[in-house]
């Protein structure tokens, strides 16, 4: 832990690819099973199989949360062993290394194992505090509190005129001061400045996007591609209306067919008259 050249170890990109490839892979598995529900090529992937065995039984999923608990806090608690002595090299370099290299996908996969449960809709417990509804006006500043946070910081360091007496009841009371003045900090930004910018690109670049209900899509897999393209190329809707929508779509079908043309031309007519 205590490396000579800590910048390959926590600045360079590569240290934390291997934290964000665990993170793509269970997405990519939970993608897989979702989409088992309703595409049968996919149920023979290992997304689907491994969340339909966390789904089966309560006993698994208590089993990955005690498995995904222990994971974490044993990375987080093993690093005192060394950290305990900060002018002494405790640990020695083949499991310092080892520890370097695989301390971050390993958390993350105990995290991703504690949260099969409720990425699945099971332990409703854990949903209920995890994603409960007060943590939503807090969601929405965090990326705002990572972006100041550390420039607090580093002020914060870089105007000390003396040496400080670290303990770790110091440490924590920093710890509060970075955390609450980051937030204090953030919420006016995010209230004045990104909310505001967000808006406005929704406005802007959202506004005239198509509509496009792919369960519709879906039904008319088996039409001709002519149909298909008429639906997917078609103008934006102002409306949200699945009836409204449905009615268009048979509207469609019955001008592409051969057989009514009588039909057809009534239809033109009353489009021209509107």
């Amino acid at each position: 832990m205590k490396d000579g050249n800590p910048s390959e170890i926590y600045h360079k990109p590569h240290a934390r690819f291997g934290a964000y490839f665990v993170g793509c892979l269970f997405g990519i598995m939970y993608y897989e099973w979702k989409k088992s529900k309703t595409a049968p090529e996919y149920e023979r992937t290992i997304g689907a199989i491994f969340f339909r065995f966390v789904e089966s039984s309560n006993i698994i999923r208590y089993l990955f949360h005690l498995i995904g608990t222990i994971i974490i806090l044993f990375l987080v608690m093993i690093t005192f062993t060394e950290t305990s002595k900060p002018n002494e090299i405790v640990w020695p370099q083949i499991p310092a290394s080892f520890f370097n290299a695989l301390h971050r996908p390993l958390f993350v996969t105990g995290l991703a194992l504690f949260l099969a449960g409720p990425m699945i809709g099971k332990s409703r417990f854990l949903r209920f505090i995890l994603g409960g509804s007060a943590w939503a006006p807090w969601a929405k500043i965090t990326f705002m509190v990572y972006l100041i946070h550390l420039i607090l910081i580093i002020w914060f360091y870089a105007q000390i005129r003396q040496a400080l007496y670290m303990t770790t009841r110091v440490a924590v009371y920093y710890w509060f001061a970075a955390f609450i003045l980051s937030y204090l900090i953030a919420i006016p930004i995010t209230l004045l400045i990104e909310s505001p910018i967000l808006q406005l690109s929704k406005h802007l670049f959202l506004q005239n996007a198509p509509l496009c209900n792919f369960n519709d899509i879906k039904r008319l897999n088996s039409t001709n591609h002519q149909l298909e393209k008429l639906l997917l190329f078609a103008p934006s809707q102002k409306t949200t209306n699945l009836q409204k929508l449905e009615a268009e779509l048979d509207a469609k079908m019955r001008l592409l067919d051969p057989a009514s043309s009588p039909e057809r031309n009534s239809m033109i007519n009353e489009t021209n008259a509107d």
